[in-house]
């Protein structure tokens, strides 16, 4: 009988767990979605993928994440179908201004990088210093937000050959 218990809530567990990819949940049901997308998305068997600290607000979140001798920050925007990078970038994703542009208010925009602030603490001075050397700002969104001047935020604005 046990067994049988123990089987249910695993399985239940996991079924949480594959629905929160879609759906944005609470904030750790968010970073567990988040970094699974970056994985999928990015890792490779001999490139791991570390995405840690993740900072949620709201419909948005800034995940840094290094890669072999990479690294860098990914804003993230929650859309209908679940989590999306909209931007990859250094220490430009710690400028409110720039968030602000992305689609964040002001004051979420101040949150998110305060947030973030807080948690990079805990980041060993090697690693961080990798994460802020990603150059100039990559738009990843294919639908960019319209800005209240008409305008399309970041699509396609690169600071990087990258694009």
């Amino acid at each position: 009988m046990r067994v049988a218990s123990l089987t249910i809530v695993v399985a239940l567990m996991l079924a949480s767990m594959s629905t929160s990819l879609g759906a944005k949940g609470g904030e750790d049901d968010a970073i567990v979605a988040i970094v699974a997308l970056m994985r999928e998305t990015w890792e490779r068997p001999d490139a791991p993928l570390s995405v840690t600290p993740v900072v949620v607000d709201g419909d948005y979140a800034i995940a840094d994440w290094t890669q072999g001798d990479q690294g860098g920050r990914a804003l993230l925007a929650y859309r209908e179908d679940g989590w999306r990078v909209v931007l990859c970038a250094g220490e430009g994703l710690k400028d409110v201004a720039v968030l602000h542009e992305a689609g964040l208010s002001v004051e979420q925009a101040t949150r998110l990088v305060a947030a973030l602030n807080e948690a990079e603490r805990a980041i060993e001075p090697e690693r961080l210093q990798l994460i802020a050397s990603f150059q100039g700002l990559v738009s990843m969104d294919e639908t960019p937000r319209e800005s209240s001047q008409g305008g399309a935020h970041l699509h396609g604005h690169s600071g990087s050959d990258h694009e």
